[in-house]
């Protein structure tokens, strides 16, 4: 009994908050973030001078994949190297990239779809309007990459100048968006929302 009762107190709370997993990477989405891996690959790491290492067991010091630390490290296999110095790292069930938001500020996305356009997403803390007041909490901020360009911040504007050479999808996007703006309370709905138009411009 106490152990059923254990287990719901757990699952409880992976549902209400971060829950970490796989040696410590954070999972918001597991579905998208499934289909965001390279496809019957190994987990892997690549540094910032190109340089791949593949292996069988991803390892890490963190506590959360969103968490940056100059002195965290990430292993494949035991071969330990320093975050700074990577820029992409899948494991088996995700696949993050290096977003730099600023030259001395990242923080790592995890990529959903992949493609001629690229979804990726990360979370932040900040006060968001729920139309009557500010409240505190995580949310998701979406970033973008169309072929082999750099990441950049998924706002309509961007977005709409990225894939405006598939009318179809472009006319979808503005459908769903047609005030003109990605409202950042929109949680599902803009994670159905952008990758619906990010498969509809991949086809």
């Amino acid at each position: 009994m106490k152990s059923i009762i254990l287990l719901a107190l757990m699952a409880t709370v992976c549902s209400l908050s971060s829950c970490v997993t796989e040696k410590g990477f954070y999972k918001p989405y597991n579905e998208e973030a499934l289909a965001g891996r390279e496809p019957n690959s190994e987990v892997f790491i690549i540094d910032k001078n190109g340089k791949k290492i593949s292996g069988h067991e991803l390892t890490t010091s963190k506590s959360s994949v969103w968490k940056v630390d100059k002195n965290s490290w990430t292993a494949v296999d035991g071969q330990k190297v320093n975050d700074d110095d990577i820029i992409v790292v899948q494991s088996n069930k995700s696949y993050q990239e290096k977003y730099f938001k600023s030259k001395y500020s990242y923080q790592y996305a995890e990529r959903l779809r992949y493609g001629k356009i690229s979804l990726y997403t990360y979370v932040e803390t900040a006060d968001i309007s729920n139309g009557q007041k500010d409240v505190r909490g995580d949310y998701h901020v979406y970033v973008f990459k169309k072929g082999y360009g750099d990441l950049q911040e998924l706002t309509f504007k961007n977005f709409s100048n990225s894939i405006s050479d598939n009318p179809e999808a472009l006319q979808r996007f503005k459908s769903l968006y047609s005030n003109g703006r990605i409202p950042v309370h929109n949680e599902k709905g803009n994670l159905k929302n952008l990758i619906e138009v990010t498969e509809l411009y991949n086809k």
